[in-house]
């Protein structure tokens, strides 16, 4: 008795000792694919027919299965899993499953199930990893986003997943079982996926971003204790429609009766100048600004050239926006273009015929010196041969 107890005892612990030593570890991220491997090379050479390998869970759930030439997988599984018939037929019963979820994570078993005679092969446990989170996503305003967390799962009751979604101390999104709750602010424009949470994905997708949505968001579940947190940058808004006007034409802003606000920025940027409001109690505008409530229009000048953006003023999301330029007269430009060329030339001219006056002017002043030179010297020589003539008559009395 006690020699049969020993025995089965010895039995057990090398049983147990062939599980452990057949173990392998495979680890992969969320969303990633992974190979679970089984060496059926002792098979190599069975006729296709005869061929019987099943791999399923440590619970027993099916998970592939190839069985004379048929394969099947389980609804979890389908459309993830790879079992190539080639590959079974050398001996390698490895399967493939792509895209693994946190619910993917467990002990599978591949076995050789011919009848009465399954033989285990080898046993493999599947760790998902959380794929990693950047700490910041970048998006222009208007734009919709998604900010991803990750984490694991009661696989037993996957439906009743909590995640909290916050924005600071400020409620974005909370989902308990069907049940969702929304932030004033994001009502209507925040979600996150409830068949992917079963599966260990709480991303908050946003399907438009506002312009205050930047900021801190905190993602928070039930199975997890770290919270994760990630930022969310705006950039420029890039949708604005480009109205060109003339200076003195009319223009105006079509405003809705639901409370926004009309903002206007030089530079094209994010909003900054608050320019009009409509709430509950009425237009209230910058006093330039007033004949819109009177749906009226502003005659335009250089100075109301930028953007304009109508925001809804209870979750910041824009409307719709301008981005208003001064439009040139393509005549008046092309007529400007070619008088350039004739100004310079008569520009030219002018200076051209200023010079020759100028010079003309010189020569006739310098002639004129001349003349009276010339006159000056034959007037003196005159007198000099009448005094020399006096003096010789002199001379000629005496004697």
């Amino acid at each position: 008795m006690d020699a049969s107890f020993s025995m089965a005892l010895l039995l057990a612990v090398l049983s147990v000792s062939h599980a452990a030593s057949s173990l392998s570890i495979v680890k992969g991220e969320f969303g990633a694919s992974v190979t679970l491997p089984c060496n059926g090379s002792e098979f190599r050479g069975t006729p296709e027919a005869q061929l019987d390998v099943l791999w399923r869970t440590s619970d027993g759930r099916k998970v592939a299965h190839y069985s004379r030439r048929v394969h099947s997988v389980d609804v979890g599984f389908q459309g993830r899993v790879t079992f190539p018939t080639a590959r079974i037929r050398q001996g390698d019963f490895s399967i493939n499953i792509s895209s693994v979820t946190f619910r993917d994570e467990d002990l599978y078993e591949c076995v050789w199930n011919k009848g009465p005679n399954e033989k285990g092969l080898n046993d493999v446990r599947l760790y998902v990893l959380e794929p990693p989170i950047p700490k910041s996503v970048s998006v222009p305003v208007g734009d919709p986003v998604t900010l991803p967390c990750y984490g694991h799962i009661n696989k037993e009751t996957p439906k009743e997943s909590f995640v909290q979604w916050k924005r600071g101390d400020e409620l974005v999104l909370k989902h308990s079982s069907d049940e969702v709750t929304y932030g004033p602010k994001y009502e209507g424009r925040a979600s996150v996926s409830s068949k992917r949470i079963q599966k260990g994905d709480f991303s908050l997708s946003l399907s438009v971003t506002g312009v205050c949505d930047s900021g801190v968001y905190q993602c928070s579940t039930d199975q997890n204790q770290n919270v994760t947190s990630i930022v969310l940058e705006l950039k420029d808004y890039r949708h604005y429609k480009s109205v060109s006007l003339s200076l003195g034409t009319p223009f105006s802003l079509s405003l809705p009766k639901e409370p926004v606000k009309v903002v206007f920025s030089k530079e094209g940027t994010l909003p900054k100048v608050p320019l009009c409001s409509v709430d509950t109690g009425g237009f209230k505008c910058e006093p330039k600004y007033r004949v819109w409530t009177e749906w009226k229009n502003l005659t335009v000048t250089s100075d109301d050239v930028g953007t304009y953006t109508v925001i809804y003023s209870w979750n910041c999301v824009i409307r719709h926006a301008y981005g208003v330029n001064i439009k040139h007269d393509n005549n008046n430009y092309y007529l400007s273009f070619l008088l350039i060329p004739i100004v310079v030339i008569v520009v030219v001219c002018i200076v051209c015929i200023r010079i020759l006056c100028v010079q003309r002017k010189r020569k006739k002043s310098n002639n004129l010196g001349h003349g009276r030179v010339s006159e000056s010297v034959s007037t003196f020589s005159q007198d000099d041969a009448a005094d020399e003539q006096a003096h010789l008559t002199e001379d000629r009395s005496g004697q």
